[in-house]
């Protein structure tokens, strides 16, 4: 099983019927990749809220839902408070870039995601941001603060300095059985926690679970609510198309799922580090 470079096309036309969360849209992308037997792969899109707000941090404190926003800080800029690293990328979610930070006070190392705001509603934004406000769990990144000016917001999150699963996986080539069900457990802990906190993932894979750190027992995060959607309740239905090939339910692509969805991702995850291999390896 050697290293390939693989040039993989869009995945369009599967469609899905319209609904209460989206469009008929389908948006299921692959990426160019340099991988093992398992090419990266790049969710794309976001459904669902799509309602323009003047200021995403207006928006934030008058939320009905009553998201927590002590971390949003108001008319203080990012650059006053983080010495921002902007060429140390960490990586790059559905949403905009991630790039190291430090605080100028108490020289913690941070993560900053930079989202800008010209040139389009504030929707997706600002369900990223009260996904965020929501999340208080051992194995999801931690949103430490948000910040706006006038043509960005920045999410201020601990930095995972270890390796993603994808990563971890491209140099074991295979997880064992019981490292595989340590990660599992948390994985499963951490979508537990999003599914009872009203939120569904919907994209769920190795490159969206990280190590707090380097070392070999280090703690997964859970990162990128990019196309997360909220939900009332764990049954409510969605029917808009999102996700990353490999990983995506049967019920998504008919246009009709439930957080349930998530746990599907999560069983091909670990089919992966059990064997390095996808489970699927179709045309289409």
């Amino acid at each position: 099983m050697g290293c390939h470079l693989s040039k993989l096309d869009d995945v369009d036309g599967l469609g899905s019927p319209g609904g209460k969360h989206g469009s008929s849209k389908t948006d299921i992308r692959h990426r160019n990749a340099v991988s093992l037997d398992i090419p990266r792969r790049s969710a794309s899109g976001v459904g669902g809220q799509r309602q323009r707000a003047h200021s995403l941090i207006n928006q934030l404190t008058t939320d009905e839902r009553g998201v927590r926003t002590a971390k949003v800080i108001r008319q203080i800029p990012i650059e006053a408070r983080y010495e921002i690293y902007r060429d140390k990328i960490l990586g790059t979610g559905m949403n905009g870039a991630v790039v190291l930070a430090k605080h100028r006070g108490t020289d913690r190392i941070c993560a900053v995601k930079t989202f800008s705001t010209e040139g389009r509603g504030d929707g997706r934004l600002y369900n990223e941001v009260d996904i965020f406000l929501r999340m208080d769990h051992p194995n999801v990144c931690k949103l430490l603060e948000v910040y706006e000016d006038e043509s960005h917001v920045y999410l201020v999150m601990e930095a995972c300095m270890g390796k993603d699963l994808y990563e971890r996986l491209a140099l074991q080539r295979r997880y064992t059985e019981e490292e595989a069900a340590v990660a599992a457990k948390q994985m499963l802990e951490a979508v537990h926690y999003c599914h009872t906190h009203g939120v569904c993932h919907r994209d769920l894979k190795l490159e969206n679970w990280v190590y707090a750190e380097a070392r070999p027992d280090a703690p997964l995060r859970l990162i990128d609510f990019g196309i997360s959607q909220i939900v009332s309740t764990p049954k409510e239905k969605m029917s808009d198309t999102h996700g990353t090939v490999y990983y995506v339910a049967p019920e998504i692509l008919k246009g009709a799922y439930d957080v349930r969805c998530d746990v599907w991702s999560i069983g091909v995850i670990v089919y992966m580090l059990l064997s390095g291999s996808p489970p699927f390896a179709g045309e289409n």
